[in-house]
């Protein structure tokens, strides 16, 4: 059994807690509260989903599929900071996904390259080399020594 140390009662527990509070928050409307509650977790999966495509070194059609990927994720994730701007809102079942998604990738066991830049291990670059970098890497073309 290759999941043994998983323990199935702590699971039926936070499927039942998760389960008991959507119910409980499905009867409160959406607005800014569901805002602010998703909001940090849309920095997180957009910083993440970035960070992410910089850090693939390969031109592959795979590597350009998940380029593509993350590209899109980090857009959705912006897309979903500003959309109190169009007088929209997120719904319960969107903000927990969200939160899901956020908290899978912080805790995945090789962390995260973003914990690289939040840290400093990119400080002897400047922001335009990591914009650049950025950039190169979502076109996919890496070139030897640069930024």
């Amino acid at each position: 059994m290759a999941y043994r140390h998983i323990n199935k009662k702590s699971m039926l527990l936070y499927a039942g807690v998760i389960l008991i509070a959507y119910l409980v928050m499905s009867f409160l409307p959406v607005g800014w509260a569901t805002y602010f509650i998703a909001l940090p977790a849309y920095t997180i999966c957009g910083m993440t989903a970035m960070a992410r495509a910089n850090n693939l070194e390969d031109d592959g059609l795979m590597n350009d599929a998940r380029r593509l990927g993350f590209a899109i994720a980090a857009g959705l994730m912006l897309m979903f900071v500003f959309e109190p701007l169009w007088g929209s809102f997120p719904k319960w079942p969107r903000m927990f996904l969200v939160w899901a998604i956020s908290l899978v990738w912080l805790t995945s066991p090789a962390m995260p390259p973003w914990w690289e830049w939040a840290t400093g291990a990119w400080d002897h670059y400047s922001l335009r080399d990591k914009l650049v970098r950025l950039i190169k890497s979502l076109r996919g073309s890496k070139k030897e020594g640069a930024p």
